[in-house]
């Protein structure tokens, strides 16, 4: 990665008419020296992007948008991408925002003006073709982060209606949004999350299609502070001084639609660019100085999220004595009562976090969001009743942690399948949640989710894409301070880590077939450690499950495509440290499962294997490495016991091996009324790269080919 740092000038460069910094470069040609000729995939001839910056004081900042397409439609998917337009775009669609589902983020502007949209149709005999064009505004509700209400946020949708398969279009449109927001009768300005999304952008110059050529230019005021950090290459092909104006720009060609690569991590290969503005007001003078400095972008985000957390523990602290605290004292009391010998706390924060995530509910707030109900955050009456609410969860986290006498820490990440927070890529800090860590007296730390949903994690208990990244530790006295200056220190954390040993599943179900009544009754339990732990025992427990993860982990092991009769079933939690283990048991039967033809019995296999495969994977022109999850071991097997003698017809014993991981399965009769079924998953790999992302595939279709399989038997009269 490289940086370019614009400082503040005061020197006479925008007297000049035009100042040329850097010729333009070649067209620069990312991993392809030519595009591949296939006529059957839509393609983008040309996509040509520009942001323009216009103003210096974040009152009179505003952003314009604008792009030129010119594309072929040559398959369903880019008719399906190119009829619809909806803005605002994203120049980062590798973002992937954690959130309680009921604040709804998605990525839309409060403030923003379409100043432009054309289309442009010639069909496949290269005759013009006016385009049905159908505008339309839409209203999305959402809570803007550090604001507990839903605010109108606007979308605009634009429909192509006869745009056909073998149509080349062309799209322009142009769109603008301002920074901040200003009430004309008081005059005042107001922080909107218009402001927190613009202020700092993550650029991609590789989408979902093919591109022949492709251009962006950002253009910003030669007087304004711009932060421009590359990635990957990512340098701006010429930066160009035009009168008052910087305007830097990238050229590219041949770049392949590899972005949406399934199981890639593109910010680690495909070029890129960051760029964050420095409004001329948002500059503060360092205490007991007259030197003026940026106030770091991360103090203004960790503000904007932190001030209440910060009143809580203060409140804490300071022993306030009003009824909601007086209530957090006395549960608090009541939940370390037990504990004798606690000399770095740990065993008191274990027990406080894990009480707040097994024993409390969780309450939405989405009537508070519309204003319906605007009773205050009532912490203590609310924990008195058992709940934790959406609005106060962070001070409840914050406020326990307080009164356990320890010290913690913000801390704020991005989901490691997407990103890597550093100095200049800081978005997920305003867009996505935060994690709180304690801090003890031998020095360890201990990572907490705070409660969003019914299923909530433990103590020290993470989901893959937040394990091994980095996370940046915010205190409050960082920014808070009136004294002393803003810390600008990067204080970058490793998050822990599971490993092999930690990650497994072993499904073990005893079925009874009975082939006269084609009733089969079936015990099973599953063992679960490690990541197979976080991901799916909530799914058990509460039916519920994380939407931005395969959604093969939030199948139960009875959902094969039946009607499930009889069904029971319990979710222990074995060990509330580390790697978490848990067990699920459950019985319940079918009564359509076995069919018969003669003296033969079928048992279809269909979803029998739980295993976590995605059958979109594509290894044709495959750009980046693959990665999956994590590494683990996955175990799926079945005894099945018949009321009578049968013989296997058709014995099966496959093992793959290869690079992506060991797959085996296996049907062999074990007695004369006994068949035993099983499929092992041991992936142990990290990174797969993009040359041997067949090996992948050919795991997947192998558990694709096991779940298809039919068990034939004979009956043995």
């Amino acid at each position: 990665m490289n940086n370019l740092n614009q400082q503040r000038r005061r020197s006479g460069f925008s007297k000049m008419a035009v100042m040329v910094l850097a010729v333009l470069f070649f067209p620069t040609t990312i991993f392809s020296q030519s595009l591949p000729q296939n006529s059957n995939k839509t393609v983008i001839i040309n996509d040509s992007n520009d942001i323009t910056v216009k103003g210096l004081n974040s009152k009179n900042i505003r952003f314009f948008f604008s792009r030129s397409l010119h594309v072929k439609i040559n398959d369903s998917a880019g008719l399906a991408m190119f009829s619809k337009i909806l803005l605002p775009e994203s120049f980062d669609s590798q973002t992937q925002v954690h959130q309680p589902k009921y604040r709804n983020y998605q990525h839309a502007y409060i403030f923003m003006e379409v100043n432009d949209f054309q289309v442009k149709i010639v069909d496949k005999s290269g005759e013009r073709k006016e385009p049905q064009l159908q505008r339309k505004e839409l209203q999305v509700n959402m809570t803007p982060p550090g604001l507990n209400f839903y605010e109108n946020y606007s979308q605009f949708l634009f429909q192509i209606g006869n745009l056909s398969i073998g149509d080349e279009v062309f799209i322009d449109y142009a769109y603008s949004v301002s920074y901040l927001y200003q009430i004309l009768a008081t005059k005042e300005f107001f922080i909107t999350s218009d402001m927190l999304e613009l202020s700092s952008m993550r650029v991609f110059f590789h989408g979902r299609f093919d591109k022949k050529k492709y251009s962006f230019s950002l253009s910003t005021p030669e007087k304004m502070v711009v932060d421009v950090a590359w990635y990957n290459g990512g340098k701006p092909d010429s930066l160009i001084l035009n009168e008052n104006t910087e305007r830097r720009i990238w050229v590219k060609t041949n770049l392949k639609g590899c972005l949406a690569e399934v199981g890639a991590r593109p910010y680690k290969t495909l070029p890129h660019f960051v760029f964050t503005i420095r409004p001329e007001d948002w500059y503060y003078t360092i205490p007991n100085t007259f030197k003026e400095v940026p106030t770091p972008f991360y103090a203004i985000f960790a503000k904007q999220r932190e001030v209440e957390i910060l009143r809580a523990t203060r409140n804490v602290d300071i022993g306030t004595r009003n009824k909601d605290y007086i209530d957090l004292s006395k549960i608090y009391t009541d939940m370390i009562s037990d504990i004798i010998d606690d000399s770095t706390g740990y065993v008191r924060v274990k027990t406080v976090i894990n009480k707040l995530a097994q024993d409390y509910s969780f309450v939405t707030d989405t009537n508070y969001f519309r204003t319906k109900n605007m009773a205050m955050d009532e912490l203590g009456n609310y924990l008195q009743r058992g709940m934790i609410r959406d609005i106060s969860r962070y001070e409840t986290y914050t406020a326990f942690l307080a009164a356990t006498r320890t010290n913690y820490f913000t801390a704020y990440l991005a989901d490691k399948r997407y990103g890597v927070i550093d100095n200049h890529y800081f978005k997920p800090m305003i867009q996505d949640d935060m994690l709180l860590v304690s801090l003890l007296s031998d020095s360890s730390l201990h990572w907490i989710i705070p409660k969003k949903s019914k299923f909530t994690l433990l103590l020290n208990e993470l989901p893959f894409y937040y394990e091994n990244t980095t996370s940046r530790l915010v205190h409050f006295s960082d920014w808070a301070g009136k004294d002393q200056p803003i810390n600008e220190q990067f204080r970058g954390i490793e998050t822990p880590e599971s490993q092999l040993k930690h990650n497994y599943r072993r499904c073990s179900v005893f079925g009874k077939i009975n082939l006269d009544s084609k009733v089969s009754q079936f015990e099973t339990k599953i063992d679960l450690s490690g990541q197979f732990s976080t991901l799916t025992r909530g799914v058990y427990k509460f039916d519920e499950f994380d939407p931005s993860i395969n959604p093969l982990y939030g199948e139960k092991i009875w959902e094969i495509g039946r009607d499930v009769h009889g069904l029971k079933f319990t979710t222990n939690l074995m060990d509330d440290e580390f790697p978490f283990n848990a067990i699920v048991t459950a019985q319940y039967s079918f009564s359509d499962l076995v069919t018969t033809e003669g003296n033969t019995a079928s048992v279809p296999l269909k979803n029998w294997f739980k295993h976590v495969i995605d059958a979109d994977l594509e290894t044709e022109n495959r750009c980046l490495d693959f990665y999956p999850d994590f590494v683990g071991k996955d175990n799926f097997n079945y005894l099945l016991q018949f009321n009578q003698p049968v013989i296997l017809i058709d014995s099966v014993d496959i093992q793959l091996i290869n690079e992506f991981a060991d797959y085996r399965f296996q049907i062999v009769q074990r007695d004369s009324q006994t068949i035993l079924i099983s499929s092992s998953l041991f992936q142990n790999n990290e990174v797969i790269s993009s040359d041997k992302v067949s090996d992948v595939w050919e795991i997947f279709q192998a558990i694709i080919q096991s779940n298809a399989y039919v068990l034939r038997v004979k009956i043995n009269p």
